[in-house]
């Protein structure tokens, strides 16, 4: 308590000094919540801030300086806006003790008459499904990192991918879709993951070792079955079970690195596919003259 009490007081500094833009008075004190919320403390000062921190920014998010503010310069706040711009998605997570997590996040969905309207995402206390969808008040906490603007006309829906926490010594990603039903209000999940066995999914879950990297991005990769033709697609390392080859056991599934699998969008599904080939183009890279003399070999 007494924690983000000092940082309070700190946040009131700028109010005896001259006035200042509202995007640097909104900056500061969210920076200022920050050092409290993912500082080495208890949880109770780092949810009671995080409180402070959720209602800020949903009352800067309602201010015109709020449009041209790259929230770039808040590292712990992740900003998506899809390329048709109908929709801010702000997201970040509070870490807590025993390996917990919580999630905060918040829409603005961009309205007519020049009137928006923000929806502060409630997140839900148990693991999602990947077979259920949900409303903004039973929200399937993630802190996304890209917004794919990828679907049928007529019937829009957003792919996002993400982070997700998982117990200790194990890591999440997500992939998710984000929809807005008749009223404006957005919902998560649709049956638009066409899985291997021909099953549809709601979303997509990832668990895995957090001691291996795991790759999942949106990226330009030979379309399978085509030999020259190439498309976006969500591409993602395949998970294996422990190798006694790698000299160490993991608390869960291991990404290979010598095999990739993919989402590739069909007719405004996302359908699976193994065994992509996701090495790097290399025909349009600059061309590479080896120096005469090389550390390892010099040329006499």
């Amino acid at each position: 308590m007494k924690h983000c009490a000092a940082s309070v007081l700190l946040l009131l500094i700028p109010l005896l000094l001259p006035a200042q833009p509202a995007d640097t008075v909104f900056a500061a004190k969210a920076r200022e919540l920050a050092q409290v919320i993912y500082a080495d403390t208890a949880d109770s000062p780092k949810l009671q801030c995080n409180q402070e921190l959720e209602q800020l920014v949903t009352d800067f998010l309602s201010t015109p300086s709020s449009f041209a503010f790259s929230f770039d310069s808040l590292p712990f706040i992740k900003h998506l806006k899809p390329d048709d711009g109908s929709f801010d998605l702000l997201t970040w997570v509070v870490p807590l003790s025993n390996h917990r997590w919580h999630y905060s996040g918040m829409i603005r969905k961009a309205g007519t008459h020049d009137r928006d309207t923000i929806y502060r995402l409630k997140p839900v206390p148990w693991q999602a499904s990947a077979d259920s969808s949900y409303g903004y008040t039973q929200w399937p906490g993630a802190v996304y990192r890209n917004v794919i603007s990828r679907s049928p006309k007529g019937n829009p829906f957003y792919t996002l991918t993400g982070w997700h926490g998982e117990a200790e010594g194990l890591a999440g990603r997500i992939i998710e879709a984000l929809w807005f039903d008749s009223a404006g209000a957005p919902r998560f999940g649709l049956p638009v993951f066409v899985m291997k066995d021909g099953s549809q999914q709601q979303r997509v879950l990832f668990s895995f070792t957090d001691q291996v990297p795991f790759h999942l991005a949106y990226e330009l990769q030979l379309l399978p079955g085509e030999k020259r033709k190439r498309d976006q697609m969500i591409v993602f390392n395949r998970l294996g079970g422990n190798n006694a080859q790698l000299g160490r056991m993991f608390r869960g599934a291991v990404p290979r690195y010598d095999v990739f699998d993919a989402f590739v969008y069909v007719a405004g599904r996302w359908v699976f596919h193994q065994d992509v080939d996701a090495r790097t183009d290399t025909r349009n890279l600059p061309k590479f003259d080896p120096p005469e003399q090389g550390l390892g070999n010099p040329k006499k």
